[in-house]
């Protein structure tokens, strides 16, 4: 491979090793939890004033792809296999599938995606979601959508056959073959086991604990944070919901800005968003206007690898609210901070690229968005 006149050979990938690296640092920080916790690893009856849950979610499972940990996967299995799958079918295209599914396709794994939606990744911007499979579909990824898993056939020693059914026009069945299959389709909270039920703690459908702005459920002294509770899967979100849980308990005022909570994909380049897309503004019929602005604009993008990155602004004509941001290319998820900060102080769209940036620089583009509102 060459870029810039700079030639250099594939590199050896070595996955037990990295698995190795990965368990290592796990250990290290369950280690230092443990100690902040005293835990002996003994069981015991804890009793207190004030209770928070935080126990976090598991993954989904469908009843015709018996999860084996071997050939059939979900997330967490697949951070432990020591060598890369040949082929690796990924039934679910949303977050976790595709930044598990671009992790070993760069590896040299043939990865391919059955979503049963019409999208890759869930309620993200279409345009941008897209642009991104067409990145992929350009790097040799294939993508199922409209698709349903109907079954597996685990009888063969050296392949998984997987049945899928388009979910419009011809019905008829398909086999794909693969090494190993890749189950994500969501996750649920998990609160079934702690058995709420009988503490009077109310929970929505999908076992979501409801809480209030201050996280408390209708038990008063009982709160939740994180992926037990309704909203976005998001290790941030739940951060920001144990701190503000924890002040609350010592009866400090709180307040979460629930729609200035960034998503990020962490794949390569990366997608980011906060606030609100054209869909969710469509179908509350709310009128906005969009601005898009090309990563082209960007002196450093053009001088280094580049991307068809975008960055797209969702605001209204009249007072010129930021209604959502969405960006896809290189540093998104870091770009996406600023358009957190504007939202939360709300400022306004002409206002939002006044502040001076250092050149060159990812952010720097945004100047241009500037330049281009104030018709300079």
């Amino acid at each position: 491979m060459e870029l810039f006149g700079l030639g250099v050979q594939p590199p050896p990938v070595n996955l037990r090793a990295i698995v190795e690296k990965k368990n290592a640092t796990i250990a290290l920080q369950h280690h230092q939890l443990a100690q902040m916790l005293e835990d002996t690893g003994e069981k015991k009856r804890l009793r207190g004033r004030l209770i928070l849950i935080a126990t976090g979610s598991f993954p989904v499972s469908l009843p015709h792809i018996p999860i084996d940990g071997k050939r059939l996967l979900f997330s967490e299995h697949i951070m432990d296999i020591t060598t890369v799958p040949r082929r690796l079918l990924i039934v679910g295209a949303g977050v976790i599938g595709l930044e598990m599914g671009t992790v070993y396709a760069r590896l040299g794994s043939q990865v391919t995606f059955v979503e049963i939606l019409g999208q890759i990744g869930g309620n993200m911007d279409q345009e941008l979601a897209s642009r991104y499979q067409a990145h992929l579909e350009g790097k040799s990824v294939h993508f199922y959508c409209r698709h349903a898993v109907t079954g597996v056939d685990t009888t063969a020693p050296d392949h998984v056959s997987v049945r899928i059914r388009a979910e419009e026009g011809v019905h008829e069945e398909q086999a794909l073959e693969a090494d190993i299959v890749l189950v994500c389709v969501g996750r649920r909270p998990f609160s079934e086991k702690l058995h709420l039920d009988r503490a009077g703690v109310t929970m929505d459908r999908h076992g979501a604990v409801e809480i209030n702005e201050q996280m408390q459920t209708n038990v008063p002294h009982i709160y939740s944070v994180g992926d037990t509770t309704p909203g976005p899967m998001l290790a941030h979100k739940a951060e920001e919901e144990a701190v503000l849980a924890v002040e609350a308990m010592n009866g400090r005022p709180v307040h979460l800005h629930r729609t200035a909570i960034p998503c990020v994909v962490y794949t390569r380049p990366e997608l980011a968003w906060v606030g609100r897309t054209e869909s969710d503004l469509q179908k509350d019929h709310i009128e906005f206007q969009t601005e898009r602005l090309h990563y082209n604009s960007n002196s450093r993008d053009v001088t280094g690898p580049g991307d068809d990155g975008l960055m797209k602004t969702l605001y209204n004509s009249q007072t010129k609210e930021i209604y959502g941001v969405h960006i896809y290319g290189n540093e998104a998820g870091d770009l996406i901070a600023e358009a957190v900060l504007a939202m939360l102080k709300g400022v306004p769209l002409d206002d939002f690229g006044n502040d001076p940036h250092a050149h060159p620089f990812f952010k720097s583009f945004r100047f241009m968005r500037r330049v281009l509102a104030h018709g300079r």
